[in-house]
């Protein structure tokens, strides 16, 4: 953000000057992923269109942990789940990171074990 949003003029023509001065450059992750810290995958999740016509974040609505689970892993879960077509569930974080993922219900509990345990821990830390 420092580059393109700089407010200081003379960092503005620096960056501009190097620029012009070296053709096209390509960005090449926009999306980085996540450093050390409370997920076990740490890269964001696309926006889909759900077959229903929504995207994923109406959905979800607002800011929440969401399950995307195929039908045939079936697990209790306060969260809000969104089924989904494929070989696995995916738990996203509220701000739209891939918590983890899971193939099987044991799977899937012992990832939902860790958001709440890791939930708790922060909690207890303030």
């Amino acid at each position: 953000g420092n580059i393109i949003q700089t407010t200081d003029p003379a960092v503005a023509a620096e960056r501009d000057r190097r620029f012009l001065d070296g053709g096209k450059e390509e960005m090449v992750n926009l999306s980085p992923p996540l450093g050390p810290g409370f997920h076990q995958d740490g890269r964001i999740y696309p926006q889909p269109v759900l077959p229903d016509g929504r995207r994923l974040d109406e959905a979800i609505g607002g800011y929440h942990f969401a399950l995307l689970c195929p039908t045939n892993i079936f697990v209790k879960t306060e969260m809000n789940v969104i089924p989904v077509d494929g070989p696995e569930a995916v738990v996203l974080r509220p701000d739209r990171y891939i918590y983890g993922t899971a193939r099987s219900a044991a799977e899937l509990n012992t990832l939902l074990e860790g958001i709440r345990h890791e939930s708790q821990t922060a909690e207890s830390s303030h």
